[in-house]
């Protein structure tokens, strides 16, 4: 369902010339539901399979410079706390347990 949700946004504000505020949304929104993923923590590696490839493609689509980040500095280091977690998940489970995101956790 996030999958799904985060496409609709990300097409309609990219289409309508919101793409900062949209996008700045969505990755607030990704932050919420990736934030009690701790790779030393085996229970929250669902959190991570979920999240961290939606994380990794939102976060793919931002292309202006930090000063000009939609609601400001706290704004953009929570979406650097994001890629933070989607990059612990991608290199702290993915690399050392590569079945890990193919099964059920």
């Amino acid at each position: 369902r996030m999958h799904a949700l985060t496409q609709l946004v990300l097409r309609k504000c990219l289409m309508e010339g919101y793409k900062r505020e949209g996008l700045a949304a969505v990755l607030e929104s990704l932050g919420r539901v990736m934030a009690p993923f701790d790779s030393s923590d085996t229970d929250s590696y669902r959190v991570g399979r979920q999240y961290a490839f939606h994380a990794n493609a939102a976060l793919s689509h931002v292309d202006w410079p930090i000063s000009e980040f939609p609601g400001g500095p706290v704004a953009a280091l929570a979406a650097a706390l994001l890629g933070n977690k989607a990059g612990d998940y991608f290199a702290g489970v993915v690399c050392l347990f590569p079945d890990a995101s193919d099964k059920e956790i």
